[in-house]
């Protein structure tokens, strides 16, 4: 039994909802800048201030930063368990 069962394994499943965690992380990054980018315009033309707009922001931005930073550390994870599965795979065929 090899690591690559194909696309039924567990890790092309958790490979899968990496992805999708990837295009969240991104997505909530940029609505944050994207609002923020709004609000500075708003604020430097019309010198409106857009409070909780401000604070909804930040928080897409935030949290957009935080979820990369844990797929990145997920993606190294899966890519250590992959060599140790292969590792043990090579030393158990032997």
């Amino acid at each position: 039994m090899s690591v690559s069962d194909g696309p039924g394994s567990t890790l092309e499943a958790v490979r899968q909802r990496h992805r999708q965690l990837v295009i969240l992380g991104v997505s909530s990054a940029l609505v944050g800048i994207l609002l923020a980018v709004y609000i500075a315009y708003e604020w430097f033309v019309t010198n409106t201030s857009h409070e909780v707009l401000a604070v909804i922001a930040a928080v897409a931005f935030l949290i957009g930063v935080q979820v990369l930073v844990l797929t990145s550390l997920s993606s190294m994870l899966i890519a250590l368990n992959r060599e140790r599965a292969e590792l043990v795979d090579a030393a158990t065929d032997e």
